[in-house]
């Protein structure tokens, strides 16, 4: 992953969002919600971002090319990173009471997704 850190949200989804029209472009205008931030990969923001994918595949291209236009960097591999530390991050919905049915179901999807992979490559390393 980058070196150094970044602002992470760490809860960045289409409800955290404020956007407003210039003419005829959407802009962000603001990020609501940031009691979840803190400093770390801005992967975790891709990762959270992208959970639900399947629901929403035409943001991907515009974030990353928003992201880079900035100046930020990806990795060749960061949609994989970014899930891992996504599935991290969920491990979290295990202790507390406040389970969301969605979201343990998603878990169980990525840990059958890409545990083995994750852990083949921790091993290789």
């Amino acid at each position: 992953m980058q070196n150094g850190a970044s602002l992470v949200h760490s809860d960045v989804n289409q409800k955290n969002i404020l956007v407003h029209k210039y003419g005829w472009k959407w802009q962000v205008s603001g990020i609501l919600d940031w009691e979840y931030a803190f400093s770390g990969s801005p992967l975790v923001d891709f990762g959270n971002f992208f959970r639900f994918e399947d629901e929403m595949p035409a943001y991907q291209k515009h974030l990353v090319a928003a992201y880079l236009e900035q100046g930020g960097v990806l990795e060749s591999n960061w949609q994989y990173k970014a899930r891992v530390l996504y599935l991290l991050s969920m491990t979290e919905f295990l202790h507390g009471k406040a389970t969301i049915r969605r979201h343990l179901q998603l878990l169980k999807k990525l840990l059958k997704e890409h545990y083995s992979l994750f852990i083949i490559k921790l091993i290789s390393q």
